[in-house]
């Protein structure tokens, strides 16, 4: 657990002051912080001319687009919790879906707690922390529950509950089982498109409490910090039938790279473990084409399906008159592999996974497209920047917008099966570098890519000789630079 005397005692300063911070947060910029669920930057606005997203491309168009940002842990609760607190997962301890926020920094201030205590109201809804973290006290003047339904069909309907019966019954006979086996055991297909009323899925409800919210502090006399976390095109792909009918899957290309790199330990890849929850993906084996192409068919009618959602909320804003004085974040809280290196999920520290959408719409900002590096660590110190408060001490980052930029993103990932290893990444402008250690914190394997070469990542050249002076080089930047080395004592 990190000392309180590491942070900002924010409270004291505060109650220095000669008037409340209400009223020194009242001519400050709104803040309107969108996350969504496994996002990967292949909007139509990151140029992929397939995907129907007009909404996120209409934001891009007025906002500052980076076309490589990068996640700090390319799974749901450390990459959040480093937005969150600004830390990178090595210095925070925050390493793990299961380890929640205040489990690790009961003392720390979260980024819509510090603007709280800056006089902003602060409201939350949806996925902003991972899962039960979400309603953290310290953080919100106000929680927004949801409810949303799961399946529509009635067959899945069905199924999944002759499947929690079975469960229930097995418990009450004396067996026990953890929340997320019971998850597994429970779970339905991993896609559905139902006809069914948008408005009843959990990201339609996400947009009419969200609109709710937005004309209730119109009226306030004191800025809104509002965050909002849209869960598609996260597992399980159920989604409005209207969105799946915008896609014909004919038209979805496979991946041509389905296999890890050439000489890369097999360690850095996964079975795609996480789709192999639902019922209807084989347990092991070969996933299948169909499956696959499924895959891609329903993660693209879950991004245009999010995409309405947003465009809902943003047209309210503009309609409310607060567009002109609102700093809009939106993010993607890391990438998916859908089929690439014979993956279908995220958790790895390859290209596809690390790298996350980032639009930012800011009142000072002229609209741009930027492929400067930036990491999600960089989130919380930009919207300080952007509204002109201090950053708190415990931040790792820096504001997007201040120079000198980045030479390098770091992302890293653990594996806690057959070889539990932890890899740590390093991106460049041209190159990815990523040591795996062990337990004992030894060198254990490296992976050396050359994104102008080969952007698939085809091959690690760890061994290559053209590389031997490269490697070194990138070597002696991880060594200096990469936050497993700076925070040791955390890893």
């Amino acid at each position: 657990m990190i000392s309180k005397k590491n942070f900002p005692i924010i409270g004291t300063l505060l109650a220095a002051l000669s008037c409340s911070a209400a009223e020194q947060a009242q001519d400050r910029p709104n803040i309107l912080f969108i996350c969504v669920d496994d996002l990967r930057p292949q909007l139509g606005c990151y140029g992929n001319i397939q995907m129907k997203t007009p909404n996120m491309d209409a934001l891009a168009a007025q906002g500052v687009l980076f076309e490589r940002a990068y996640c700090q842990f390319a799974i749901c609760g450390p990459s959040r919790s480093s937005v969150l607190s600004g830390m990178y997962p090595e210095h925070s301890g925050l390493k793990d879906n299961a380890v929640s926020f205040r489990g690790k920094l009961a003392d720390g201030v979260s980024l819509p707690q510090y603007f709280r205590e800056q006089g902003y109201h602060t409201v939350g809804t949806g996925k902003i922390f991972h899962h039960a973290a979400n309603t953290d006290p310290a953080s919100w003047d106000r929680w927004v529950d949801i409810k949303g339904r799961g399946y529509f069909l009635p067959k899945n309907i069905e199924d999944q509950k002759k499947r929690r019966a079975n469960i229930a019954a097995r418990e009450a006979a004396g067996e026990t089982f953890t929340e997320h086996q019971k998850y597994v055991y429970t779970v339905g297909p991993f896609s559905e498109a139902a006809d069914a009323d948008e408005h009843l899925y959990p990201d339609g409800q996400l947009a009419d409490r969200s609109i709710q919210v937005l004309r209730e502090v119109r009226k306030d006399n004191q800025p809104f910090f509002l965050a909002i976390g849209f869960m598609k095109p996260h597992l399980p792909l159920v989604v409005p039938k209207k969105y799946w009918d915008l896609y014909e899957a004919k038209d979805f290309e496979l991946p041509e790279m389905t296999e890890l790199p050439d000489g890369s330990p097999s360690y850095a890849g996964h079975d795609s473990f996480e789709l192999r929850s639902y019922c209807d993906v084989p347990k092991q084996g070969p996933v299948g084409d169909d499956i696959l192409r499924r895959a891609i068919h329903g993660y693209y009618a879950g991004c245009s399906f999010v995409d309405a959602q947003i465009g809902r909320v943003l047209d309210e804003l503009t309609a409310l008159g607060l567009d002109d004085n609102t700093v809009v974040l939106l993010w993607g809280d890391h990438g998916f592999h859908l089929g690439e290196h014979g993956i279908i999920c995220k958790d790895t520290n390859y290209e596809v996974a690390a790298r996350a959408p980032l639009i930012i719409r800011a009142p000072s900002e002229a609209p741009d497209r930027t492929d400067r590096l930036v990491e999600f660590v960089d989130i919380f110190p930009t919207l300080c920047n952007l509204a002109g408060l201090e950053v708190p001490a415990q931040c790792d980052g820096q504001s997007i917008f201040s120079e000198p930029w980045k030479t390098a993103a770091f992302t890293m990932n653990e594996r806690k099966w057959n070889h539990p290893n932890s890899g740590y990444s390093m991106r460049t402008d041209r190159y990815r570098y990523t040591r795996w250690l062990n337990p004992a914190g030894e060198p254990v394997a490296e992976e050396l890519y050359d994104y102008q070469k080969a952007p698939e990542e085809t091959v690690n050249l760890n061994s290559d000789p053209e590389y031997r002076s490269e490697l070194n080089k990138l070597r002696r930047k991880f060594d200096a630079e990469s936050p497993v080395m700076k925070f040791r004592e955390n890893r």
